[in-house]
């Protein structure tokens, strides 16, 4: 800036020509601020995936970058993304294959949902625990009968635990279950988190 300020005052630039200087130093700052955070986020999730001994990846495009790592805990195939938005709070997400209740989701009730909400085919049903219902609303896509794996009192206290979050939810699509975590950073997640969710994701299967 010192150089910009004595390059106009000996009369060399205009002063749209300095502008013009300041927003190419303001973009390559911008761009090494998201190299830099790419970096830590790539780092990170190599780390945690040396520790739960599997391999992780970056998917690259011209629009985001997404962070996966796969691996394997108690025989079971999982995988975890990690998907940062510029304008969007981040999302992690953990999807493990195995048998689980088909059309299923799960997600925290929210002041604006409706009490019979339907969405893409599915619609809310009860589960008789007033408390649980107060707290999330469940859903099955029509056609699929997975009201009976939360009938289980042990399995509500699961699933509680594991939606402890606010902006987070659970879609189990038979072969696959996945919980999704909105607005939570990658750093925040270490092996040990990890884990703890993996064994109440596979304390759900059937």
């Amino acid at each position: 800036m010192v150089v910009l300020v004595l390059c106009y005052n000996s009369g060399k630039m205009n002063i749209t020509q300095i502008f013009l200087i300041a927003a190419l130093i303001l973009f390559a700052l911008a761009l090494l601020a998201i190299l830099f955070k790419a970096k830590r986020y790539k780092t990170h999730m190599e780390g945690l995936a040396k520790a739960v001994g599997g391999t992780a990846e970056v998917l690259s495009s011209l629009r985001t970058r997404i962070y996966l790592l796969h691996a394997v805990h108690n025989n079971l195939k999982y995988r975890c993304s990690f998907t940062p938005a510029k304008n969007n709070p981040p999302e992690f997400a953990i999807s493990l294959y195995g048998s689980f209740p088909a059309g299923l989701s799960i997600v925290k009730r929210k002041k604006s949902d409706s009490e019979e909400a339907k969405a893409g085919g599915a619609e809310e049903i009860r589960t008789g625990d007033a408390d649980f219902d107060r707290l999330f609303i469940v859903r099955v896509r029509q056609g699929h009968s997975s009201r009976n794996c939360l009938e289980l009192q042990s399995r509500r206290t699961l699933i509680s635990k594991l939606l402890s979050r606010e902006d987070v939810g659970l879609f189990s699509e038979g072969a696959s279950m996945r919980v999704i975590f909105k607005g939570l950073e990658l750093e925040e997640v270490d092996s040990n988190v990890l884990r703890e969710c993996l064994e109440q994701m596979t304390a759900l299967a059937i």
